[in-house]
């Protein structure tokens, strides 16, 4: 069945307490919100009060974001070592979604780039698979990936078993992709994907009023039998945050089928 989850960001971006906008989502009825690991920590602190705090909402963290922009071998230390740290706080709380995503636009378009965040990927996916977890890559938008040919360049270089996709209706509108032939293209890679839309100067906007054709990958995904998360990580709004959690949720509900209504 799928499961349906938001992002706290457009309520943050307009001042409204997390505790609120997490309280908010799951009163919409959302089955799950998605943050960043660094978030979740400094907000909830241990693993047993976000524990506690979702048990009372009745609402689950769909997945972790964990970013780096692989500048430096360094720099992708740390970031496996805070990935370890990741996975052992998401199974804490009971989330199996690891997401990764970055590359920094600074690095040079080349095989040896790829091969670097390929590599370094590839072992922290090895990591999330060994503790029961699903690690899966965000395409994105304004970094080393956001283009057609290095995306699907990382895509090849990596384990398919292992490191699973994301993909984002707005980051792939931005960066030129054919949505439905990348959805096809990767069906049988996708555990968790964003459903995003874009206003015509570019930035992101509430589903349905934008430019992105988002029925034709929410067909794609029935079609193919996905059954996993969907995300709406809506990162702003000029609107009402609370009415646009509700529109946004009863548009994923319209182009899904009303079967997956209060999953």
């Amino acid at each position: 069945m799928i499961q349906l989850a938001y992002h706290p960001n457009s309520y943050l971006r307009h001042d409204i307490p997390v505790d609120d906008a997490i309280e908010h989502i799951a009163e919409v009825g959302w089955d799950g919100f998605e943050w960043s690991s660094t978030s979740l920590r400094d907000h909830f602190g241990g693993g047993d009060a976000c524990c506690e705090c979702l048990e009372e909402l009745g609402i689950a963290i769909s997945g972790i974001y964990h970013p780096s922009r692989f500048e430096s071998e360094e720099e992708i230390a740390d970031w496996t070592k805070r990935a370890a740290e990741t996975i052992e706080f998401a199974r804490a709380v009971g989330t199996d979604v690891l997401m990764l995503d970055g590359g920094s636009t600074d690095l040079p378009i080349c095989a040896e780039s790829i091969d670097r965040v390929a590599e370094a990927a590839g072992h922290v996916a090895r990591m999330a698979c060994e503790a029961g977890m699903i690690c899966t890559w965000h395409q994105h938008w304004n970094t080393l990936f956001q283009y057609p040919d290095e995306f699907h360049a990382l895509m090849d270089a990596t384990d398919p078993n292992q490191l699973k996709c994301t993909l984002d209706t707005a980051h792939l509108t931005l960066g030129g992709f054919d949505v439905p032939a990348t959805f096809t293209r990767y069906a049988d890679r996708l555990e968790y994907v964003h459903l995003k839309d874009l206003a015509e100067d570019r930035r992101f906007a509430d589903l349905g009023r934008g430019t992105v054709n988002l029925k034709e990958p929410a067909q794609i995904l029935k079609q193919t039998g996905f059954s996993g998360w969907i995300v709406n990580d809506l990162d702003y709004t000029d609107n009402d945050p609370f009415e646009v959690s509700k529109h946004n949720l009863e548009f994923l509900y319209d182009i899904l089928g009303e079967d997956n209504r209060g999953t």
